[in-house]
């Protein structure tokens, strides 16, 4: 069985994805950026614009994001697993760049502004990566990505809130609060515990 004829037996399609609201500013977008990606100390020199040190990178990434974001396609109403997963203008913009380790806060990025199409990755998660997915660009890193989770749904018979289940953190820690996680989160969660 193809990959089409597996994505046309899945009744994932129709689940609801998890979208980000539109009301939401760039300030708004970045503050969470970097409470999930950024260490404490490094916070400030990227809000601040510093290019050098550790944090060069997602401040050069950061700026490019913030110049762009009122002109972003319109968010994306699907998700990695639906038919239609990644509308024409994010394609796009994810096929412009390699995945590679100077890409890398590109893609958490993406991650944050498209919670459940895009998956974020870091130095170590990139190299496994690389060896699971020989893909160029991150549009088709995702591709390859979303082929596997399709194949895994089917052949262990999963649906998506028993794929988004996958993470759950208050399993270990009861302060966690509870609730749906992103597919970049499952994703990124496998390649970092690997």
């Amino acid at each position: 069985m193809n990959i089409n004829q597996l994505r046309s037996r899945l009744p994932i399609t129709r689940k609801v994805p998890l979208v980000r609201r539109p009301s939401l500013s760039f300030e708004d977008v970045q503050r969470h950026f970097l409470a999930c990606f950024i260490d404490v100390k490094s916070r400030d020199a990227i809000r601040a614009g510093q290019k050098t040190g550790r944090a060069s990178k997602a401040v050069t990434w950061s700026s490019f994001f913030q110049h762009a974001f009122a002109d972003l396609p319109p968010l994306i109403a699907t998700h990695l697993l639906c038919t239609d997963w990644c509308p024409q203008g994010w394609a796009d913009r994810t096929r412009a760049f390699p995945t590679d380790i100077d890409s890398m806060y590109c893609a958490k990025w993406y991650s944050i502004l498209c919670l459940d199409t895009f998956i974020p990755f870091d130095t170590g998660s990139l190299r496994l990566l690389s060896r699971a997915y020989p893909a160029s660009t991150y549009y088709e890193l995702m591709s390859m990505i979303r082929d596997d989770l399709l194949i895994h749904l089917r052949t262990y018979q999963v649906d998506l809130p028993t794929l988004r289940a996958y993470d759950a953190p208050g399993e270990f820690f009861p302060n966690i609060p509870s609730g749906e996680r992103p597919l970049s989160n499952i994703v990124d969660k496998a390649f970092l515990t690997l």
